[in-house]
């Protein structure tokens, strides 16, 4: 297809990069990829939409081979999770916000625009509702905290010629091939379908935006042709989407015909226990607004919670899953990483041992 920007993935066998890849390839995109292939042995169902990937380390990409490319969508990094076990997180962290920085001053070299995968939960414990891409980021997790630091450097190495686009992402939901259950809803819809029951490790108050994981793809695409002059924060959802935990779990209840119970310190299972809950009120709590990529791109209508869960359920529905589906560690990103780590596949730099 002609006028088509030529694009570069990092990231590209995780939960995003593999539904973005399938949707490239769809799409006829002249594309790219590259992994180091953590996640790659974590699939749920099959791709449909196969394409080929590079073993490269995102600090293995030099500029000869990155100059070929007009857009790099950065997806390497550790993605949140709720486990509060895992030792050294914050060297683990340091070492995406380094290779983040580099990796960004090869594309500024290089012409190349720039797509960084952020996170609303940059907003952390929330203090009003509403908040936009000006309001003061308060976040509490290793992860979130990372994505800022990121943010900032991208702020700082920016100029009239390299404009990142920063796009701090909802809570998402949909299934991909390299499944995530260590994300809400898909969790939610998973434990219903096994037991007709939703556990809650929190009283369930606190406000979450949430976006459909196909919605994000469409969004990815609309960035490629974004000609922002500056270096531009978006928040990515919609208004409609902000819900509490506990309203979302009784939508799908609801849906499903399930019940709603909630976890307690003797009544643990093999889910996750999350140590910023601690059975309680979850700190983590932002409501976001989203006018700001309204207007970017007026004509773009998100999925709802509801639809997006219909579709999920329908798609659940002809999906074979195991009993124990949601304590094997594949579908728990930290789990995984620690076990790679600690079986000695993985260094403590995250570099892969050969």
């Amino acid at each position: 297809m002609k006028n088509l920007p030529r694009i570069l993935v990092g990231g590209s066998n995780g939960y995003i990069g593999t539904k973005l890849c399938e949707y490239l390839k769809k799409r006829n995109y002249d594309f790219e990829t590259f992994d180091i292939n953590l996640f790659s042995k974590c699939l749920l169902y099959p791709i449909k939409e196969k394409y080929k990937t590079s073993f490269k380390d995102v600090r293995d990409i030099n500029d000869d081979y990155l100059k070929k490319f007009d857009v790099y969508i950065h997806l390497p990094g550790i993605s949140n999770n709720p486990v509060d076990n895992f030792k050294n997180k914050k060297k683990i962290y340091d070492i995406t916000r380094e290779y983040t920085k580099k990796i960004a001053l090869k594309c500024k070299r290089n012409n190349v625009k720039f797509i960084f995968a952020s996170s609303c939960s940059v907003y952390g414990e929330g203090k009003k509702k509403n908040l936009t891409e000006h309001s003061k980021c308060n976040p509490i997790t290793h992860y979130s905290k990372n994505k800022l630091e990121i943010e900032r450097d991208l702020k700082f190495i920016s100029d009239k010629n390299f404009t990142p686009i920063i796009l701090r992402i909802s809570t998402l939901f949909g299934f991909s091939p390299r499944m995530r259950f260590d994300l809400a809803l898909p969790m939610f819809l998973v434990m219903s379908k096994l037991n007709k029951k939703i556990q809650l490790n929190s009283d369930g108050q606190s406000w979450r935006p949430h976006l459909y994981l196909d919605d994000l793809i469409s969004v990815f695409e609309k960035c490629f042709f974004l000609k922002n002059k500056k270096l531009i924060v978006i928040n990515v959802g919609s208004d409609k989407n902000n819900f509490k935990i506990i309203d979302v779990a009784k939508l799908i209840c609801k849906l499903t015909d399930s019940k709603l119970n909630f976890l307690n310190k003797d009544n643990q299972n093999l889910l996750i226990k999350d140590k910023t809950v601690n059975y309680g009120k979850d700190k983590r709590n932002y409501s976001v607004s989203f006018k700001k990529i309204n207007r970017l791109f007026p004509l773009f209508k998100f999925t709802s919670v509801k639809n997006g869960l219909i579709n999920d359920m329908k798609f659940l529905k002809n999906l074979k899953l195991s009993n124990n589906v949601l304590s094997n560690k594949k579908y728990f990103r930290l789990f995984y990483l620690t076990y790679l780590i600690e079986s000695k596949k993985i260094d403590k730099n995250l570099r892969v041992i050969k």
